[in-house]
């Protein structure tokens, strides 16, 4: 018996300038990565931009309130100069990481990036089929956005809990 699958309605991210703010700080110690495992931070931001269907009608939620889109941005934690993670953490704090910061062994995304209204560029790449949404760069809006986490109801992920021995 063949069961039908459904079809995927995903439509990426609009690429582009938004705004938005962390709404949750996902951090993830020893993720497994084809370079072996490294310790990531994932920026999850709910956008100011609001979903559309294909007739330009707003998407709204449950309750009726229009619904904006929700992007990731997966990080590899690194103190190096131009890295991803550190442009990002420069970014949010609107400076250069101090030499305390760069030689600090641990630090707390959570509490560093979590409720920070921001600007972002969101580019798309396509990859055989699919079209993938990525944030460029980001800089910070204005100011931090208190109980962020509870303007989105983030799914519950089941991901293997690695044993860890970090501070954060």
């Amino acid at each position: 018996m063949n069961v039908p699958l459904p079809k995927s309605t995903f439509k990426p991210h609009p690429k582009g300038q938004h705004s938005g703010v962390i709404f949750e700080v996902e951090v993830r110690l020893n993720d497994k990565t084809q370079w072996g495992p490294k310790h990531r931070v994932i920026l999850k931001i709910q956008s100011d931009t609001i979903m559309e269907d294909d007739d330009g009608n707003q998407i709204r939620d449950d309750e009726g309130n229009p619904r904006g889109y929700v992007i990731w941005d997966w990080l590899t934690v690194a103190r190096k100069e131009g890295s991803r993670f550190r442009d990002r953490r420069e970014s949010i704090l609107g400076r250069a990481l101090t030499a305390e910061e760069v030689a600090a062994d641990n630090f707390n995304p959570v509490e560093e990036f979590q409720g920070q209204r921001i600007s972002y560029l969101v580019k798309h790449r396509e990859k055989g089929d699919d079209l993938y949404a990525n944030i460029e760069t980001l800089w910070l809006e204005g100011d931090r956005v208190e109980n962020a986490h509870e303007t989105v109801e983030p799914k519950e992920e089941k991901h293997e809990d690695f044993d860890d021995d970090l501070p954060f």
